[in-house]
């Protein structure tokens, strides 16, 4: 048995050392550690063996704050009826995930907007991250206020921006939005949807980074309520989070997907609309992976059953 040498002292046959087991390894199977030498070197080893990068810092002193904007009482519009138990399972929720909670009821169009602006101006550098609910009634790309006015979701987020709020820059800027998007189904039962408005700027092109929308329904459908236990989605949203809440943000949003899809099916009492399904959509243009790093302290009971449409 032989190995190739560059010089062999005493070659045999086509350069083959025979019974020595001196080798010379070709330069370029020094290569990789070669590079790793150099990033060493240069101060790139974070790059090249940390995971942090791929990942938004929770090493501040407080996980974030949320704000639910909680639209019950309209003028010309539907009441809101169990948009109350709503607001009660997302308080222990995000309060039992560190969160410090801020509720605004029955807000108009220009008030919803005044919240976000002074949000915007406080000072969340020991905050993780934010969160902003909004339970109301709505069309495609917009909300209403209890004054029946509508704003642009794109336009409730762009209050957040790094320009407007330097603080949150380069952090994880949550949206859960429970409100109709669509009049596909037209039966005379309550909902959170009105009539067809202007098309606007939606959510999803908003230009910057870090941020993340997630939808009670995908955009052109209603959303489902029960007028005494709340709506489907904030309860398999706020039950995902406290049964999962070790795991990466948007892999507890596939299970509030999941949890949806498979356990609601309405059940009005008007042919048309029973037996009709929801679908939660999210858009993310969150840049790295969001852990809460949350203990769950208490588990939520049954799966709840809806009877009404939004």
């Amino acid at each position: 048995q032989g190995y190739w040498c560059t010089s062999p002292d005493k070659p045999g046959q086509d350069g083959i050392i025979s019974g020595s087991r001196t080798v010379l390894q070709p330069l370029f199977c020094l290569l990789p550690v070669l590079y790793v030498l150099f990033c060493i070197s240069n101060g790139r080893t974070r790059r090249v063996f940390s995971s942090s990068d791929m990942q938004y810092s929770t090493n501040h002193t407080h996980v974030g704050k949320c704000v639910v904007m909680n639209n019950q009482c309209f003028s010309g519009l539907l009441e809101r009826h169990g948009t109350e138990e709503d607001e009660k399972v997302l308080r222990d929720t995000f309060e039992g995930l560190g969160f410090t909670l801020q509720v605004e009821r029955n807000l108009t169009a220009r008030d919803m907007l005044r919240v976000l602006e002074s949000v915007s101006r406080e000072d969340h550098s020991e905050r993780s991250c934010f969160v902003c609910v909004v339970l109301s009634h709505g069309d495609e790309g917009h909300i209403l206020g209890t004054d029946g006015k509508a704003v642009p979701v794109g336009k409730l987020s762009a209050t957040l921006t790094a320009r407007r709020c330097p603080s949150l820059w380069g952090k994880p800027k949550l949206f859960f939005v429970q409100a109709c998007r669509g009049q596909e189904y037209d039966c005379g039962v309550q909902t959170d949807s009105v009539v067809e408005r202007e098309p606007c700027v939606t959510f999803c092109e908003a230009p910057e980074e870090d941020f993340l929308c997630g939808y009670s329904t995908p955009p052109g459908y209603f959303s489902w309520r029960n007028q005494a236990t709340g709506s489907v989605y904030i309860r398999g949203l706020c039950l995902m989070l406290e049964q999962h809440s070790s795991l990466e943000m948007t892999r507890i949003l596939t299970r509030v997907n999941q949890w949806v899809a498979l356990n609601f099916e309405s059940q009005t009492g008007h042919q048309s609309s029973s037996g009709k399904k929801q679908m939660p959509c999210v858009v993310s243009r969150l840049t790295k992976e969001l852990y809460l790093r949350h203990r769950p302290r208490f588990e939520r009971g049954s799966v709840p059953t809806s009877n009404n449409l939004e």
